[in-house]
């Protein structure tokens, strides 16, 4: 598969979810403060080492730049152009500069871009403060109330921004998403596949028509249906699109999985795929800028956020093509949901508020997207594929559903503003 950069067309449209389409940059500054090294890319080098000769470079930064072929920090680990003192520009050479002075990491992130045969697709990393906080409301949240969208997960679509919009990875020439391993599903029955997980499973959660255990446990289910299907039974469009009838989940999601068990399996298992560099001590700890809303949150709230959050790693999955089948970005799902529940439980401090949702948000994000190497994720979601089914899976989302109901809520909900 091709992996070289490649861009959208100038005034093409890409698809996003209704709920992603309005993100723009809120200059938090969390991403300049993580610590992260940040490549340079050659003709950005160019353009600093003449800003540098020239004297043209922010003031304070010259010869501190460049560290490496990376941006130089500072001894807070920051880097060098951030200057969070000002208001609505946090990073000074994009100010002095302009955004084409900027790596390509600064200009597209916190945006996850996919290119194939349907056209261009882009998520979110809610690693980033402002992503999450629109994911975790479902709306602009203010901290003395919020209106969710119940379209959130509806398909949008946004102009292309020569700015941002300079990365993805390209599968546009890639052989179509798996059905299982070694079968095709071909690009129009996965279309079909992750709008259904949107629309008939995930959406209904923001309506209050359904718990988000069993929409996941369900979709599951659902997905080894699809797996079973053979060339002799029709086509598999027609299988995609049959009506679906929720089954009674109410055993597989009573198995009895420990929490050690969930914790082992999934974030022990992941954080033991990251460089031992950059393995974090502590998981959930270290996340750069919690969030200090203490806005109290209801079960629902929590819910319909968390429906949200699968959504956006739903929606334009890399494991897709990085995966063997529909399974393996069901199981992405299932790491997602899973690591929001024990980064949700991680925290001593009672009731649980808006600030909690938004950072265990931020820390599934901040270990499966920035953390991991995506293969090593991919790696992860593949090895459920050699299951007979999906019932392994379905007991690690009753086990992260227990942990989160058995969390002290609050009763109502924050007085609208």
């Amino acid at each position: 598969m091709a992996t070289a950069p490649r861009q959208p067309p100038a005034g093409g449209q890409i698809r996003t979810l209704r709920g992603l389409a309005a993100y723009a940059c809120g200059h938090t500054g969390s991403c300049c403060r993580a610590g992260w090294p940040i490549p340079i890319d050659d003709h950005v080098l160019v353009m600093l080492h003449q800003a540098d000769a020239t004297g043209a470079l922010p003031p304070g930064t010259r010869g501190r730049w460049l560290n490496h072929g990376t941006l130089g920090h500072t001894a807070n680990n920051e880097c060098v152009f951030h200057t969070p003192s000002v208001a609505h520009a946090a990073c000074s050479l994009e100010r002095t500069m302009g955004s084409g002075a900027l790596p390509t990491s600064c200009r597209q992130f916190p945006r996850v871009l996919l290119t194939d045969a349907r056209g261009w697709h882009q998520s979110l990393s809610v690693w980033c403060g402002t992503a999450a906080r629109m994911v975790a409301s479902g709306a602009g949240h203010q901290s003395s109330g919020r209106m969710a969208d119940t379209n959130f997960l509806s398909i949008d679509h946004i102009s292309v921004d020569p700015r941002v919009h300079v990365d993805a990875l390209d599968a546009g020439d890639a052989w179509p998403p798996l059905l299982r391993p070694g079968v095709l599903a071909g690009h129009g029955s996965y279309d079909q596949w992750e709008t259904r997980l949107l629309q008939d499973f995930l959406a209904p959660v923001l309506r209050g028509a359904l718990p988000l255990a069993s929409a996941l446990g369900s979709a599951l289910c659902w997905t080894d249906v699809l797996r079973a299907w053979r060339p002799s039974d029709g086509a598999l469009e027609v299988l995609v699109a049959r009506p679906w009838r929720h089954p009674d989940l109410a055993r597989l999601l009573t198995q009895p999985v420990s929490t050690n068990h969930l914790a082992s399996t999934v974030r022990d298992a992941l954080i033991a795929q990251v460089p031992e560099a950059w393995q974090p001590a502590a998981w959930p700890a270290g996340l750069t800028d919690p969030s200090g809303d203490a806005t109290p949150v209801t079960a629902a709230d929590a819910e319909q956020a968390l429906a949200r959050y699968l959504g956006t790693r739903l929606f334009g999955s890399w494991v897709a093509y990085q995966g063997d089948g529909l399974r393996s970005v069901a199981a992405s799902l299932v790491s997602a949901y899973a690591l929001v529940a024990l980064a949700l439980t991680a925290s001593a401090a009672r009731p649980m508020t808006f600030g909690h949702i938004t950072d265990s948000l931020r820390a599934a994000d901040w270990l499966l997207l920035h953390l991991l190497d995506r293969p090593q994720w991919a790696a992860w979601c593949r090895a459920w594929e050699k299951s007979p089914d999906a019932r392994p899976l379905i007991a690690l989302v009753a086990a992260a559903d227990r942990l989160i109901r058995d969390l002290p809520w609050s009763p109502t909900p924050a007085s609208p503003a």
